[in-house]
């Protein structure tokens, strides 16, 4: 799974390579210095240092594809503003979670999820597994897929999810 692909990378300070698509669809290859994993804004980033452009980026994970991890080792380069400013965003604690969600949210699964995090179930439904920051902003990002949100599975928060919807 990438997760652990590129937390290895990170903690080993290895050079990655992979192909990014920007907004516009265009592809470029990319050699990274990866520093930091950032969910914000219900997506998975990547901080680090793009040897491509001499310069701090942050990737959204999802537009990265054949992601290598190189033996080639780098020394960390002083903080930059980017993954400070990412930093801000950053949650604090990770949970394991699975999710269902039903075939008419097709749309939210392939837009906000990264593909080795889906699993399509045989219903039409689809299963997805991941990390999340664990805290109010998740609640509220769970309760955003209304009747869409079929299944929690993590005792914890769907009790913390069911409560802050009563009254």
């Amino acid at each position: 799974m990438w997760n652990k692909q590129l937390r290895e990378a990170i903690d080993n300070q290895h050079i990655i390579h992979f192909w990014y698509f920007n907004s516009a669809g265009q592809a470029s290859r990319r050699s990274v210095e990866p520093v930091q994993l950032i969910f914000k804004a219900r997506a998975w980033y990547l901080a680090g240092y793009c040897m491509s452009r001499k310069d701090s980026r942050i990737f959204k994970i999802n537009r990265m594809r054949d992601i290598e991890v190189t033996d080639e080792h780098y020394e960390p380069r002083m903080e930059v503003q980017a993954i400070k400013e990412a930093e801000k965003l950053e949650g604090q604690d990770l949970v394991e979670v699975t999710l269902r969600i039903s075939a008419k949210g097709a749309y939210r699964v392939y837009d906000e999820f990264h593909d080795s995090m889906i699993t399509a179930d045989s219903d039409g439904s689809y299963v997805v597994r991941g990390e999340f920051p664990i805290g109010l902003w998740l609640d509220c990002y769970l309760l955003s897929f209304g009747t869409l949100l079929e299944e929690i599975r993590l005792e914890s928060l769907r009790n913390r999810c069911y409560h802050s919807c009563l009254p």
